[in-house]
């Protein structure tokens, strides 16, 4: 983890300016949208606020230093950034400029260490602040209670082989409830799903009646 910074610094220099958004929302590729229509609806009611106080919106960004302990990538240990999630990151044009390039020069010149580590010394290096993301944004874990009964709450659902952890530390009930997150997605590949969460293959897996638009029944309308 923590090798996307170059892109996220990037994402305004790749679009050319005319014509395009002046804020952009990067999303890992270990994100799931799981609710239909939730991404408008989340963009039409949450305006993101940028400004001098507000150079960058992370998923989250804690108050003080934290020393990295793991994924710090090499030559990172030990330094700021633990506890910084950028997973989801927004942009903006204008006002990210100054703090994008300096994230990228020094991502460039220590393309070994995590990017969130690159970061939090790009902001520091320059005095800048960064505000967190609306907890609409932010990616979460999966919420299944015990019954197994998942019901699509959650817009942008984080699955990897960390997140997945928490599901391996509950043991039995870690993997029935990850099982009903992925059911009710209604992921083509359940074997791959639970590869994916470190899991052994389910020799029997339901999947969940699906809607006349090919989202499962329970999900909520697009409107």
């Amino acid at each position: 983890g923590g090798r996307g910074g170059a892109l996220k610094a990037l994402m305004h220099e790749a679009i050319p300016a005319r014509g395009a958004p002046d804020v952009l929302v990067w999303h890992d590729a270990d994100h799931l949208f799981g609710a239909p229509g939730c991404v408008a609806r989340m963009v039409a009611e949450t305006p993101l606020d940028f400004g001098p106080t507000r150079r960058l919106l992370a998923g989250r960004w804690p108050d003080r230093c934290y020393r990295c302990k793991k994924a710090c990538g090499r030559r990172g240990g030990g330094r700021c950034g633990e506890r910084v999630h950028i997973g989801t990151v927004a942009t903006h044009r204008v006002w990210s400029r100054e703090l994008a390039r300096e994230w990228l020069r020094r991502t460039i010149a220590e393309p070994g260490v995590a990017d969130y580590i690159s970061l939090w010394a790009a902001v520091k290096a320059l005095n800048a602040t960064v505000g967190e993301l609306p907890e609409s944004f932010k990616d979460v874990f999966w919420n299944a209670p015990p019954d197994g009964q998942f019901e699509l709450r959650q817009c942008i659902n984080h699955l990897s082989g960390g997140r997945c952890a928490h599901a391996r530390k509950l043991g039995a009930e870690g993997t029935h409830r990850a099982r009903a997150f992925i059911s009710s997605l209604c992921l083509p590949n359940y074997t791959h799903a639970d590869k994916a969460c470190g899991m052994a293959p389910a020799p029997a897996l339901t999947r969940r009646p699906h809607g006349g638009d090919g989202a499962p029944a329970n999900a909520e309308p697009t409107g």
